[in-house]
Parts: structure tokens; C-alpha cells; sequence
């Protein structure tokens, strides 16, 4: 029962790789899009791709 107990615990705090590598680049995205936010509003093009980043994120 202990045995049981103690996989439980462990899996609770254990994290895959994969939501690592998905998060990072969520976070890489985000933090490129901030900072393209005010060329996008001047460039017809950089807003293009605003909005294509947007539609493919699901905002």
C-alpha cells in the first residue's frame, strides 16, 4: 500500500518534457509578440502576421 502511495507522490510533481519544450515556447512566443505589438500596429506587414499568430495561437 506504501508502494502505491509513494508512486502517486511522484508522479504528482513530475513534469514531462514535452509540457517543458510546449511551455517554453509559448512563453518565447509571447514575449516576441509583446514586443512586435508596436511595430504591428505601423507595419501592414509585421500586422499580417500579428494576426496570423494570433488565429493560429487561438486568440
Amino acid at each position: 500500500m506504501s508502494k502505491g502511495t509513494d508512486d502517486m507522490r511522484q508522479s504528482r510533481h513530475r513534469v514531462s518534457t514535452t509540457a517543458l519544450v510546449q511551455m517554453s515556447v509559448f512563453l518565447v512566443f509571447t514575449v516576441i509578440g509583446l514586443f512586435a505589438l508596436p511595430y504591428a500596429a505601423e507595419s501592414a506587414l509585421l500586422q499580417q502576421l500579428w494576426v496570423a499568430f494570433c488565429a493560429t495561437a487561438g486568440f
